[in-house]
C-alpha cells in the first residue's frame, strides 16, 4: 500500500470514528450570503500525539484541520466509491450525524416556540 493510500485510510477511519462516537459533539454552522445559505459541520478538537489538535469538518466533503489549518481533505473517489466498505461507512456516519443535528435543532426550536406561548 502506498503511503498516500495509508494516510487516506487512517484519516477516513478516524473521521468515521468521530462521526459515530461523538456525533452529538459535532457543531452545525449555518451561513447565509447573497448566493444563498450553506451548512458546515465541525467535530470537537482532539489532541494528537504531537501535542497539537486535529479537528474534522464536513463542508461538502470530509476534511481534517491540524492546529487550525486545513491539512487533508478526502478525494472524490475515496468518498464516493460505491465498491468500498470504508466509503460506505463514512457516508452513512456522515448522514446519521447530519440527521441527528437537524432533529436536535428542530426539537430545540419547537421547545422554544412552546415555551413562548405558555
Amino acid at each position: 500500500m502506498s503511503k498516500l493510500k495509508e494516510v487516506n485510510r487512517l484519516y477516513i477511519d478516524r473521521i468515521t470514528q468521530s462521526l459515530i462516537e461523538d456525533k452529538e459533539k459535532w457543531t452545525r454552522e449555518v451561513m447565509c450570503g447573497m448566493g444563498g445559505c450553506f451548512v458546515d459541520y465541525y467535530s470537537p478538537k482532539y489532541t494528537n500525539t504531537n501535542g497539537g489538535t486535529v479537528m474534522f469538518s464536513d463542508k461538502g466533503f470530509a476534511a481534517a484541520h491540524i492546529d487550525g489549518m486545513l491539512a487533508w481533505d478526502i478525494g472524490f473517489w475515496d468518498y464516493n466509491n460505491p465498491f468500498s466498505e470504508r466509503s460506505l461507512k463514512l457516508r452513512k456516519a456522515m448522514r446519521e450525524m447530519v440527521k441527528y443535528h437537524i432533529i436536535k435543532d428542530e426539537e430545540e426550536r419547537l421547545s422554544k416556540l412552546k415555551k413562548s406561548i405558555e
